[in-house]
């Protein structure tokens, strides 16, 4: 009876499982190049459809609630990001991009708002943070190859319970720890992150990141996340994705990943004073902080 038992209980995690391989990394380099031997494929504009909510608190403390919407994602290494939110009836209700310059967020129509950043300047002193860091949603969507290093140190590897982790310290140019990053892996091939998470010196969690369901994209591509759900806690902000469809799209044109210098609402230039770039740009009707 015990064997019957065991038996029982092994069948349903064999069919759960399939015939994916387990093997464990020996080091963290090994498991870092598992990770970006798969990402590293994304070599050509990828294309997601998806469904999407959101929720955020903006600089001045208001929370905007964006429900499920259909949306569209695409994507090109390394940092080139158009992400809109499509109302059935009312077209792109909200949209977060980037390219090698800028960072961008508009919604619509409940502020008008487009709030506009350049990533020379993020992390100055006097810019304004917006409530989903740029930086962070691509690393959430884990599309992008992991750093060998960070702050000049390589992550090491970390087994907890039955998960891998590659762990990063994020340390200040004298030394001192800011936070850290932590990166679960999965236990079966083709070993990719399940969850990173952010973490600030005292352990408080910035942001985590979950994903789930891989599937390759075509027949023989990367494996990519078909489900999301990323939060900032500290920021009451919290970004749902399910992947309907992926597929590349390289007859994607790069004006696809242009800010948009023709926005008629009002702008928030998000770089502090020393950061006068983009007010060519942007001049007419923009505030900065």
């Amino acid at each position: 009876m015990p064997r019957l038992k065991i038996g029982l209980i092994l069948v349903p995690l064999f069919f759960l499982v399939g015939c994916r391989a387990f093997d464990p990394p020996e080091n963290s380099a090994m498991a870092l190049r598992r990770v970006n031997d798969n990402l590293s494929q994304i070599d050509r504009p990828l294309y997601y459809t998806v469904w999407v909510s959101c929720c955020f608190r903006d600089a001045d403390g208001k929370m905007h609630h964006v429900p499920v919407q259909d949306g569209r994602l695409a994507y090109n290494q390394p940092q080139s990001l158009l992400f809109n939110m499509v109302h059935s009836l009312e077209g792109t209700v909200a949209q977060f991009g980037s390219n090698n310059d800028h960072y961008w967020l508009w919604v619509e129509p409940e502020t008008r708002t487009l709030w506009v950043g350049s990533w020379d300047c993020l992390g100055q002193r006097y810019t304004r943070q917006l409530a989903i860091p740029p930086h962070e949603l691509l690393d959430a969507l884990m599309l992008r190859p992991l750093p060998e290093l960070m702050s000049g140190d390589p992550p090491r590897l970390e087994k907890r319970g039955w998960h891998y982790w590659l762990v990063y310290d994020r340390r200040a140019p004298d030394g001192t720890l800011l936070g850290q990053r932590e990166v679960k892996l999965d236990r079966f091939e083709p070993y990719q992150p399940l969850a990173i998470i952010d973490k600030l010196a005292d352990g408080q969690v910035w942001m985590h990141a979950r994903t789930e369901r891989h599937r390759t994209v075509g027949k023989e591509g990367p494996c990519t996340p078909r489900h999301y759900v990323i939060d900032w806690p500290i920021d009451d902000a919290e970004l749902r994705i399910d992947v309907l469809k992926a597929r590349f799209r390289p007859d994607l044109p790069e004006e696809v990943f242009d800010s948009p210098t023709t926005w008629n609402g009002h702008i928030e230039i998000l770089d502090g004073p020393l950061c006068g770039e983009l007010w060519d740009q942007f001049s007419e009707g923009a505030t900065s902080p």
